[in-house]
């Protein structure tokens, strides 16, 4: 039925002319995100619709592409993060930028920006930066197939002088041919007369170097 629901969408999805499937934020969902067009299409939301793109994207249907890289939490995999200014050590909100970094006012710690916690805005987890987890934003394309256009008539090719396509009349080519070999025929005898006549002039310039006793 699952398959049946999806197929069905992607018809009414070409119907309407939606060849272009693209992410929002949504802050209703699972993940923060959404597909409106494929929601209205195949009756879902969220993951639920995530799940349905990528098995038409494996299965050839749909092209992805990758329109960015997005943080999000470690726990919920919500997408809405945002930067907790405070103090990674006694978590203080009383912090200051310097030359150098950042500096607690109340434990005296200094760190660097990098140092910086996230947190959550969906469960409130707050956790370090290199905890964070990516996720990939991706665009779904309507895959079009390669139409192949009528079959190219193949060629019979005569030494890469000429070509007859095989599409014309077989008495019209057997006539070609036939005149295609009289003329390579004549090609020849006149190569080999040019042959014979430099000879001729060569044995003749070396009589005429001969000195005379």
């Amino acid at each position: 039925m699952e398959a049946e629901a999806a197929l069905s969408g992607l018809v009414d999805l070409v119907t309407a002319g939606i060849t272009f499937i693209k992410p929002v934020f949504d802050p209703q969902t699972e993940t923060g995100i959404s597909y409106p067009d494929a929601d209205a299409a195949f009756g879902t939301r969220g993951r639920k619709t995530e799940e349905i793109l990528e098995r038409l994207h494996q299965a050839g249907i749909l092209k992805r592409m990758l329109l960015d890289v997005v943080r999000a939490c470690p726990r919920c995999g919500f997408l809405d993060v945002e930067v907790k200014e405070v103090c990674p050590k006694c978590k203080s909100s009383m912090i200051a930028s310097t030359e150098t970094g950042m500096l607690c006012k109340v434990c005296g710690s200094t760190f660097n920006a990098s140092d910086l916690l996230l947190g959550c805005v969906r469960c409130g987890n707050v956790f370090r930066q290199d905890n964070t987890r990516f996720k990939p934003l991706y665009a779904y394309i309507l895959a079009k197939k390669d139409v192949e256009g009528p079959p190219r008539p193949r060629t019979l090719e005569f030494t890469g002088k000429l070509t007859l396509n095989e599409s014309i009349g077989e008495e019209l080519r057997k006539s070609m041919e036939s005149l295609v070999s009289r003329i390579e025929r004549a090609v020849q005898e006149l190569v080999e007369i040019n042959k014979e006549l430099m000879m001729s002039r060569i044995r003749g310039e070396r009589e005429e170097a001969k000195p005379f006793c």
